[in-house]
């Protein structure tokens, strides 16, 4: 291009960053000759899409030091990073800014700041912003759910679920997913064998490879093993490593060592990248005793290029988020 405007810039940034050239799109954004608040928009939410919320937050920092205006498309980007983050200082900042600039009524910054409070472990503000809204979608229903699951509340998340139906907004795949995941954080099996089968019944919805892995995961979880068994064979799909992993998991928490077996050997099959998969089943190994069982997994494991990653975790101390991984010191 001859001459290159914002809009084509921001443009740029966005895709650089859907990309994974998060340091490619900062450079062009710290080139550029001037930016408007869809460039802070494009670098923050793309920075946020690809895990980096520590940066996106910096540089939300630093496009209010400078004076920038914002808009809605800001806060729902740096509300949903803080979301990601469990940054609940953050968070309770950007949803002040979000009051001052009279943005609350908007329903993408309601759905946001929900889902911030939820996945930051503050129920009580998530449903008090859901209380506050003036019109709600199925997003916001769904969201309301995914954190009464995500803290063990299954019958309020059953609840919530009835209450949206009798409000004429029609459930989506993302919402029984949030719905059976509830259930079996709450071991409601009846529970969730009904709304599994409202979803295919009631509304016609074709089940996918993440609805099965929940409702799997809510037999298994259980004790239900077999029936969880049967469950995959009746599956119109062949079962992945994730559905497959969580069975393993199960059989070894519940000492079914037979099944524990058959399982990692067909999770093995498939040849997963995942490294977890190969961990439950050399712990397996050893956990009976089987040595040379543990030696040939690690030695499959090697073999495939298949590594470990640490694990990390983040904590919040006074109003910053900081990442540690398993080895790390204060």
């Amino acid at each position: 291009m001859s001459q290159r405007d914002v809009v084509a810039m921001n443009v740029m940034i966005s895709g650089l960053c859907r990309c994974h050239l998060t340091a490619d799109a900062i450079q062009l954004f710290e080139n550029m000759p001037e930016r408007d608040v869809g460039s802070w928009n494009a670098l923050i939410s793309g920075l946020g899409r690809k895990s980096q919320g520590g940066t996106a937050l910096f540089y939300f920092r630093k496009m209010r030091s400078e004076c920038n205006e914002i808009d809605v498309m800001t806060m729902v980007s740096v509300l949903s990073v803080c979301a990601d983050l469990a940054a609940l200082s953050n968070g309770k900042q950007v949803h002040g800014l979000v009051i001052q600039h009279g943005f609350e009524g908007r329903l993408p910054i309601g759905n946001a700041t929900l889902d911030m409070y939820a996945k930051s472990g503050c129920m009580e503000d998530a449903c008090v912003s859901f209380n506050k809204m003036p019109f709600r979608n199925v997003i916001s229903w769904t969201s309301l759910i995914a954190g009464y699951g995500r803290h063990g509340l299954g019958l309020n998340a059953l609840t919530a679920f009835e209450q949206m139906e009798l409000e004429g907004i029609v459930p989506n795949n993302l919402t029984f997913l949030s719905t059976l995941y509830a259930c079996s954080h709450a071991g409601l099996i009846p529970q969730g064998w009904r709304t599994f089968n409202t979803m295919i019944s009631k509304y016609s919805m074709t089940p996918r490879m993440e609805h099965y892995t929940c409702m799997v995961d809510l037999l298994a979880r259980a004790g239900h093993v077999k029936e969880a068994l049967n469950l995959i064979e009746t599956m119109p799909m062949k079962p992945d490593a994730r559905l497959l992993t969580a069975v393993l998991s199960h059989c070894c928490n519940h000492h079914n060592w037979k099944l524990s077996k058959i399982v990692g050997l067909k999770l093995l099959e498939l040849g997963p990248r995942e490294a977890g998969a190969y961990m439950l089943l050399s712990n397996f190994y050893g956990r009976v005793g089987d040595f040379g069982g543990v030696a040939n997994v690690r030695r499959l494991m090697l073999n495939r290029g298949v590594r470990k990653e640490k694990a990390y975790t983040w904590i919040e101390i006074h109003r910053t988020v900081h990442c540690f991984e398993s080895g790390d010191s204060l």
